[in-house]
């Protein structure tokens, strides 16, 4: 099976809050998949085909408003929607237990789904992001002292300028967003994390693009029908879920495994000294990917997926 056939595996689920796109393939235990925002399913694309050959069934699921799914006509989605959107699909899907793995947003979107019910997942694979303890102000407060207002999680507050910067040329958006690591690639920290801006500029952040010609086009074409709006919308009601989240679980008490980039500029080494995963998730393990960026599943397909089946065989 090549990358490009797991698109033949696409479906829409038709749920009461419109359609959501999933790619849903194999045969045996679930291994569900989430992307992050300004991503799509498709770029779980080798995890899925190394699940299905090792027995599994792969499942990856886009984000309201993201691939073939119904449009999001939203301004903010808060994640307690999206929750509820992603139990309606296990539902319609079937499944009632899986290994979850999400990338960036999405595994902290699948975080607070298993903080609902643990029963729900036999373990948790975190993609190029850190979870943390519950944190006790509002985040914006503590953004707004720390960063500019061009910071991108408060440059996005109000609807409307970011869309129209990311929605002017999708191809190059998406060009900005989806290299591989290179020195200097998508340095976020050295410019406060104003990539907005930088998009707007016409910046090159340098690397190497992260997808091949043919599977490019695919994500050109997805976000060329719905642009950034949805996953603007999703990122958008940080203050709101906040107060959603101090009501669900902190700790988490299955079998978890974060994934790294030892080279991603969004999550440089130095923000993970001292960082102890077993504090808050007492059976996590940490694997960095040396020579990875921000997407590891991409750029070290063969590493992750060996990792990635090693783990989930051992629980």
């Amino acid at each position: 099976m090549g990358p490009l056939t797991i698109l033949q595996s696409e479906r829409r689920l038709e749920l009461t809050s419109g359609a959501l796109a999933c790619f849903d393939c194999g045969e045996g235990d679930p291994i569900v998949f989430l992307p992050g925002a300004f991503d799509l399913a498709f770029s779980f694309r080798h995890q899925m085909i190394a699940a299905i050959d090792a027995g599994y069934r792969a499942i990856a699921l886009e984000l309201p408003g993201h691939g073939s799914s119904d449009l999001l006509r939203a301004e903010r989605l808060p994640a307690r929607e999206i929750l509820r959107i992603l139990r309606e699909a296990l539902d319609a899907r079937g499944v009632e237990k899986a290994i979850f793995v999400g990338h960036d947003h999405g595994a902290k979107i699948l975080r607070e789904l298993i903080a609902e019910d643990e029963r729900i997942a036999r373990g948790f694979v975190i993609l190029a992001t850190i979870l943390s303890g519950r944190m006790p102000v509002d985040p914006t407060l503590l953004f707004r002292q720390a960063f500019s207002p061009n910071f991108f999680l408060l440059a996005l507050e109000e609807p409307g300028p970011i869309e129209e910067i990311l929605n002017a040329d999708i191809e190059a958006s998406l060009r900005y967003f989806h290299r591989g690591n290179a020195a200097g690639s998508i340095a976020f920290a050295s410019t406060e994390y104003e990539f907005f801006d930088e998009i707007a500029r016409g910046v090159d952040p340098g690397g190497a693009l992260l997808h091949r010609d043919d599977e490019f086009a695919h994500y050109v074409r997805a976000f060329v029908r719905t642009g950034f709006d949805a996953s603007l919308a999703i990122l958008r009601p940080i203050s709101e879920n906040h107060r959603d989240e101090r009501a669900r679980r902190e700790t988490l008490d299955l079998p978890m495994a974060f994934f790294l980039g030892g080279k991603d500029g969004q999550l440089p080494k130095e923000r993970l000294e001292g960082y102890c995963p077993r504090e808050l998730f007492p059976r996590a393990e940490l694997f960095v990917f040396e020579d990875a960026g921000h997407f590891p599943h991409l750029e070290a397909p063969d590493a992750v997926n060996e990792t990635l089946l090693d783990f989930i065989k051992r629980i």
